[in-house]
């Protein structure tokens, strides 16, 4: 009888032991996913410059790449409520840069082919680096960035309202 009362005791206290380590772990994953966050809307707040000034209707293709680069390196230090989004964005970007480089052509560079098109371009290709830009229409895009743009208003408390011009 005693045994069973010292293993039920045992038991009792090691499940109550086990709570209270599942609850410090959660609470380690909490902090942690705070200093993301806190750590990302600091990033967030540094680009948001350059993020306000990009213009999807009238884009300065010599600060293109600028912008990816930027946008990029936010979808790395989002928060996980936030990953969903920005690999949506990311992939985005990713197929403009892949379509650009399978036609041959430097974003920076954009312009100048409206006057001349050099040899080097892949004129086969451009009608897939033309299909990459309009992805940034498509509503999957348009609706992860509206999610990041409310999440940095209401958390991070930054405005990506584009400049206007």
């Amino acid at each position: 009888m005693k045994l069973s009362l010292a293993l039920a005791g045992t038991l009792i206290l090691g499940s109550s032991l086990t709570a209270c380590g599942d609850n410090g772990a959660q609470q380690e994953k909490e902090r942690r996913e705070s200093a993301r966050v806190q750590a990302y809307c600091a990033s967030l707040k540094a680009a948001a410059p350059k993020i306000k000034a990009y213009d999807e209707d009238d884009p300065d293709f010599k600060k293109l790449q600028g912008y990816f680069d930027v946008m990029r390196s936010l979808a790395k230090k989002a928060p996980a409520e936030l990953h969903a989004d920005w690999n949506i964005v990311d992939y985005d970007i990713a197929g403009i840069e892949r379509a650009a480089v399978a036609a041959n052509i430097k974003l920076a560079g954009i312009p100048k082919l409206v006057k001349h098109m050099p040899k080097s371009v892949n004129e086969a290709k451009l009608p897939d680096f033309a299909s990459a830009f309009t992805d940034l229409k498509r509503v999957s895009h348009e609706s992860a960035i509206s999610r990041i743009a409310t999440h940095a208003a209401k958390v991070c408390k930054v405005d990506l309202t584009p400049n206007s011009n």
